[in-house]
């Protein structure tokens, strides 16, 4: 009987350690001509982590605001996401470090060092959503990218 229940367990063993992975889901919308929405929501697993494991389609547009809303388990105060294409550059510049716990918040990508903010061109990459400083057990969450897909700059 013992010998059974220690290969049931190590068979089990596999399922139990990819059970609890937490997720990122992509989705886009077109909400005009030139205009569409990519949309991370996000789930972290029992431990707060939440996986770098979803991408965006290849994209080419101007990101132009980025707006997130912790959801319904709120994320821990604070916490922070990073926007990466290929290369590991942030195209938020940044500016989605310390994420309201409790409120949607957005934002304007900054585009370079000296303090510049506009739409961030990109050119036929996937963007992945990194969050991190989370520690809530199941918190969710959506980042919302709106993109001006037009080759000329909407400004």
């Amino acid at each position: 009987m013992k010998k059974l229940l220690m290969i049931i367990l190590f068979l089990l063993m596999p399922v139990m350690a990819f059970a609890d992975e937490g997720t990122v889901t992509y989705s886009e919308s077109s909400i005009q001509d030139h205009n569409f929405v990519a949309t991370f929501s996000f789930i972290a697993n029992t431990g707060g982590t939440v996986p770098a494991t979803a991408s965006t389609d290849a994209i080419t547009g101007w990101v132009c605001q980025i707006e997130t809303n912790p959801g319904a388990v709120a994320p821990t105060t604070l916490y922070d996401i990073t926007l990466t294409i290929p290369s590991g550059l942030d195209i938020a510049g940044g500016q989605l470090a310390d994420r309201s716990a409790t409120v949607t918040e957005s934002i304007i990508p900054k585009v370079d060092a000296v303090g510049i903010y506009g739409c961030f061109y990109v050119d036929a990459q996937a963007v992945t959503a990194n969050i991190s400083g989370n520690s809530v057990n199941s918190a969710t969450g959506e980042i919302k990218l709106k993109i001006w897909s037009d080759k000329e700059s909407p400004l």
